[in-house]
């Protein structure tokens, strides 16, 4: 080894003593970050695979009927995958449930759930509905007019007004139920069917004074 090569070695071993510890560490944490990450992505997947799973089983037993067994999958789905968009679905699919089976406290408790963990507006649009429907079967008439406050702008409009007109009718506002109705027919999300309805609960309205 000439003169010139053992000055390079030499310039090495320095170079490496100075910067070579802080490199390797560099690396290590860095691979260790990469597997972290890796690690992390794989879990989120493996969690999602499994609280699909366990979504689509409580659809099938929706499906079938069985209230009793869907009770204990939407139970099993709260404490595996609380805090996901699962969970909210699962919390109206027990909202049904209880309305099925009178328990209208219970069902008003699910859906507030669900509102909370379904936080995109077309969902909360639908559940403040069904939020109205079952507080104005609990007779909490004023609590589910508010709920249907400026119907006009959600995507449950028509439906939204057609149960302003109800409730407002049940009140003996029949001029407010009148416009209620009339207001519901102009949406051009109303359901298909819901015409007819609503023209005969405007003919059966009472006449104004």
């Amino acid at each position: 080894m000439d003169n010139t090569d053992q000055e390079t070695v030499e310039q090495l071993k320095t170079w490496w003593k100075q910067y070579g510890s802080p490199i390797l560490a560099g690396l290590v944490i860095g691979g260790l970050l990469f597997g972290g990450f890796r690690f992390y992505n794989n879990s989120v997947e493996e969690k999602n695979r499994a609280a699909s799973a366990s979504y689509e089983q409580l659809m099938l037993l929706i499906e079938e009927g069985d209230n009793a067994q869907a009770r204990q999958q939407i139970a099993l789905i709260n404490d595996n995958h609380s805090g996901t968009s699962y969970a909210g679905f699962a919390q109206l699919f027990l909202a049904s449930i209880e309305v099925q089976e009178a328990n209208y406290p219970q069902a008003l408790q699910a859906l507030e759930q669900a509102h909370a963990l379904l936080r995109t507006d077309t969902l909360r649009d639908l559940i403040d509905l069904r939020r109205a429907r079952v507080l104005l079967e609990m007779g909490n008439e004023r609590q589910a007019l508010a709920l249907l406050v400026a119907a006009e702008d959600s995507s449950q409009a028509a439906q939204k007004l057609e149960l302003r007109g109800d409730i407002l009718a049940l009140q003996g506002d029949f001029q407010g139920a009148r416009e209620a109705y009339l207001a519901a027919l102009e949406p051009t999300a109303l359901i298909e069917g819901r015409v007819g309805l609503l023209n005969l609960k405007l003919n059966n309205l009472p006449a104004d004074q």
